[in-house]
């Protein structure tokens, strides 16, 4: 079963779903990201873990964590997600990326323009 991480529109998520992959679960970094409301629309559990209602990045990345696990997670699929996970999330699942570029270098949604600019 595959969680999805996402901050924003979710138009990779629904990539995801329309491919028919077995999706357990979709977390977002932000309340109210439309990604939410397509995961949700899907029938797939949603979860918000906003930073700042933690103590720490680590105390969020392990409640993140275990609310994926008890959702059956296997592996994670970062599709737009725009926060820096922990070691201790990333040792918990197999993770996959689906931004065009190594993060933090050209972070956003023009990241194939911004790296041709740069060379």
């Amino acid at each position: 079963m595959i969680g999805v991480l996402v901050s924003g529109a979710g138009s990779n998520l629904q990539a995801l779903i329309d491919a028919g992959l077995p999706i357990s679960a979709v977390a977002s970094n932000k309340e109210g990201a439309p990604a939410l409301a397509r995961g949700a629309q899907a029938g797939i559990r949603t979860g918000v873990f906003e930073l700042e209602d933690y103590a720490s990045r680590e105390q969020r990345d392990l409640a993140m964590a275990e609310w994926l696990g008890a959702a059956g997670t296997q592996l994670v699929v970062c599709a737009g997600y725009m926060q820096l996970l922990t070691p201790l999330f990333l040792e918990r699942f197999p993770s996959i990326n689906v931004h065009p570029s190594l993060l933090p270098a050209f972070p956003g949604v023009r990241a194939i323009e911004q790296a041709l600019v740069h060379g």
